[in-house]
C-alpha cells in the first residue's frame, strides 16, 4: 500500500483582496452617509404629522448644491452658532410677500393650501416680503404657538438639504 505525506501546512495569506475591498466599502460607505445621505434623527415635534419625533430621515445635500430651494421642499436648515439642524418646509422665496391671518398661510396675497397641516392654528403674521439670498420656512405643526417654535426668514445658504425619507 503506498502511503503518501500529507502536504505540509501553510498559513495562509491575508486576503489581501478582501480587506482592500472592506477598505473601499467604508470609505464609500463613509462619504455616502457623511457628505450624501447624512441620517438625522427628528427631535421635536415641529414637523408633525410629516416627520414623527424618534424617527430618522435622511438629509440629502446634493439637493442644495446646484438649485436653490422651492416651496413645497422640506430642508434642513443650519442653525447659526452650532451643529444642530432644524427640519422645515419652505412655503415662500426672495421677493415672495408671506404672512398668516387667522392661521392662514398666505403667499403673494393668495391664500395656500397646505395639506400637509394637520391642525390649523390662530397664528397672526403681518406680511413681509421675503429679502434676496432667503427663503422663508416654518414647521408643519401649526398647533403649537407661534412663539415656541422657530420659523421665518433664513439665508439659503444656511440651508444644508433637502429631507428625503
Amino acid at each position: 500500500m503506498c502511503h503518501t505525506e500529507p502536504a505540509p501546512l501553510t498559513r495562509a495569506k491575508p486576503a489581501v483582496g478582501f480587506l482592500l475591498r472592506t477598505g473601499l466599502f467604508a470609505a464609500v460607505a463613509y462619504a455616502v452617509f457623511g457628505w450624501v445621505f447624512v441620517p438625522v434623527p427628528v427631535r421635536s415635534p415641529d414637523m408633525l404629522p410629516t416627520y414623527r419625533p424618534g424617527s430618522v430621515t435622511f438629509c440629502f445635500r446634493p439637493a442644495v448644491w446646484f438649485r436653490k430651494p422651492t416651496p413645497g421642499d422640506v430642508v434642513f436648515v443650519r442653525v447659526p452658532g452650532g451643529n444642530r439642524l432644524l427640519l422645515r418646509r419652505v412655503v415662500a422665496v426672495a421677493g415672495d410677500s408671506v404672512g398668516f391671518a387667522s392661521g392662514r398661510l398666505i403667499v403673494n396675497g393668495r391664500f395656500m393650501s397646505e395639506p400637509y397641516v394637520a391642525e390649523g392654528c390662530m397664528w397672526t403674521l403681518a406680511p413681509t416680503v421675503v429679502r434676496p439670498a432667503r427663503v422663508f420656512v416654518v414647521g408643519d405643526n401649526r398647533s403649537m404657538p407661534a412663539r415656541t417654535t422657530p420659523f421665518g426668514q433664513v439665508d439659503v445658504a444656511a440651508v444644508v438639504g433637502v429631507a428625503v425619507w
